[in-house]
């Protein structure tokens, strides 16, 4: 994510425990959630003190010009974590805030579940950092898929594997496990430059500070450009699938950048002597046996697809042993809570 920001040419990108800071004004906060394809979240940092007491904390939060940050009257949900600090009770942290929000700017509904706007305090070593949701929705949802096979991928997420393995639409790309169409919609949307975003609205845009033309600018500095260098080839056992695939990318704009086909791996066949196969196989609570999967998968990989770079998403060593192919490196993560 950090290089991502770098290209974005925001400033003072850093790398931090869970995320990547950077800094800047409102034309860096629209241009990262508009343009950042593997966030999943920006943040903006309201306030830092320190607080040993809760009365210490209620003035810290009373400090905040809140009439600068959020509207009159909004909807408001408090989220709260709290690691190595006297003031360990979060119910307490949330409840010192709901009561300055109300009384500033009289946010309705302050409290844990869904609001028009999202505040996130952080308290670690009797340090509290204030931040403010800017993105809304999750970034994830790029607005391109209304519906999803068994356990999707998260677009972000295929898009962070697709940067992982070093793609860049120089070179054709393969999802024999198309599902949803995740890979090859986000592999287009990349090629094409169109914006993650440029489907979705966010909730900085009913901020106070919000600036129409400085948004307008951000917009019109990404524009799309025309088709991708090389094709992007989606195919999938279950013709349902491949029809979700046609789908996506119909809503996303590319429909002509992806070429989708109803085909098991056991029939794969190369088409084209090299490129990229990347694959999300079922595995764990998806359907399917999901060993047999990735037995084809390898026995594709060392035939017909011979040649081919690859990066799968793999659950476990059983999966890894059926897979029976040496990785030149493995990246952990989680999805859908699996390692």
């Amino acid at each position: 994510m950090a290089r991502e920001l770098v290209d974005l040419e925001l400033a003072g990108v850093k790398a931090v425990p869970g995320g990547v800071e950077f800094q800047g004004g409102w034309f860096g906060v629209y241009r990262a959630n508009l343009c950042s394809r593997v966030a999943s979240r920006v943040l903006v940092r309201v306030a830092r003190f320190e607080a040993t007491a809760f009365h210490a904390l209620a003035a810290g939060f009373a400090d905040v010009p809140w009439a600068e940050w959020l509207p009159a009257g909004c909807a408001v949900e408090v989220r709260v974590t709290c690691h190595r600090s006297r003031l360990y009770h979060t119910g307490r942290i949330r409840e010192e805030l709901v009561a300055v929000l109300d009384s500033t700017v009289g946010a309705v509904g302050a409290g844990t579940g869904e609001g028009e706007h999202r505040l996130q305090v952080r308290v670690q070593d009797d340090r509290v950092e204030l931040s403010l949701d800017t993105s809304g929705e999750h970034l994830h949802r790029r607005g391109y898929r209304d519906h999803a096979g068994p356990a999707p991928l998260r677009e972000n997420l295929a898009a962070g594997l697709l940067a992982r393995a070093g793609w860049d639409g120089t070179e054709p790309l393969l999802d024999p496990c198309c599902g949803s169409g995740t890979f090859a919609v986000e592999a287009a949307c990349l090629t094409q430059h169109i914006p993650p975003g440029a489907q979705r609205g966010f909730a900085f845009q009913s901020l106070p500070a919000f600036e129409p033309r400085v948004w307008a600018q951000v917009v019109q500095a990404v524009a799309p450009v025309s088709a991708p260098q090389h094709p992007i080839y989606g195919s999938d056992r279950a013709p349902e699938a491949v029809a979700l695939t046609a789908r996506a990318a119909r809503r996303a704009g590319v429909a002509e950048a992806v070429q989708v086909a109803c085909v098991a791996i056991e029939e794969l066949e190369a088409p084209c002597p090299r490129g990229l196969l990347v694959a999300n196989p079922p595995y764990g609570r998806r359907l399917g046996d999901g060993e047999a999967a990735y037995r084809a998968l390898g026995r594709a990989l060392r035939g017909p697809l011979r040649g081919w770079r690859w990066a799968v998403v793999v659950p476990g060593k059983e999966a890894q042993r059926a897979l029976g192919l040496m990785a030149s490196a493995s990246y952990p993560f989680r999805n859908g809570g699996i390692r």
